[in-house]
């Protein structure tokens, strides 16, 4: 096959294969532990529309653990998707149920090239690869479905704007109650914060995250999500 017809078929091949489970959408719901002690359940649901994506996660107290907490987490992320690019609108974190009440936003002002964060009316420059603390998970399937090793995230939550930077450090085999599953490891740090969050993307669900850590510096506990099942809008 002539080289360049070689290069077309496989430029055509990475598009076709780019996010596969985003076009389609999906309805995943993970264990939550605490310090790996489990303490609920997260839903997340990615709902795709025509050029637009709505991903959303519910994370609420099981068991026993709803005798000493009953907060529930409800975080939206409303995108724009379009050739494959995802480009984060805004972005809502809504803690309610419990004794403390939060219902914070965060607005990606394209026009403006601004970050807005609702509190404190934070504001930050709106640079390249800027996302939300959901967006971004999606953006970094497609990072490693193109097989990059190395990415800088520009990640707004609904306190603040944090830096990570992250790099791919292993593949391995993990079990979850999904089911076992061949995964990439990611590890992605902000260096200035101590933040870390770290990833087990699952190549054969177009490098979902079925596994995630997360540590916060000001007291080292890791709270963790695991894949317990998915159910895929559209089937593959």
């Amino acid at each position: 096959m002539p080289r360049f017809l070689l290069f077309i078929c496989l430029s055509l091949y990475s598009l076709s294969t780019l996010a596969d489970l985003i076009d389609k959408g999906f309805t995943a719901e993970y264990e939550l532990s605490l310090m790996t002690v489990y303490i609920g359940t997260a839903t997340r649901q990615l709902d795709a529309g025509d050029k637009q994506l709505t991903y959303q996660s519910v994370a609420k107290p099981d068991g026993l653990a709803k005798m000493f907490v009953s907060d529930i987490i409800t975080e939206t992320s409303h995108m724009d998707y379009r050739d494959g690019l995802i480009t984060p609108r805004d972005y809502r974190y809504i803690q309610s149920g419990g004794d403390e009440e939060t219902d914070e936003q965060v607005n990606f002002r394209q026009k403006d090239k601004i970050v807005a964060l609702t509190r404190e009316n934070k504001t930050f420059p709106l640079e390249k690869n800027s996302y939300d603390v959901l967006s971004f998970q999606l953006a970094l399937m497609r990072e490693l479905q193109q097989q990059h090793k190395h990415f800088v995230f520009h990640v707004a939550d609904h306190r603040n704007l944090h830096t990570f930077h992250a790099k791919v450090v292993g593949e391995e085999t993990l079990s979850t109650p999904a089911g076992d599953f061949k995964v990439v490891k990611v590890d992605a740090r902000d260096p200035d914060s101590g933040k870390r969050f770290v990833f087990w993307c699952a190549e054969k669900l177009d490098y979902l995250p079925v596994r995630v850590e997360y540590t916060k510096k000001k007291d080292g506990d890791v709270s963790a999500l695991m894949l317990k099942s998915i159910n895929i809008d559209k089937p593959l």
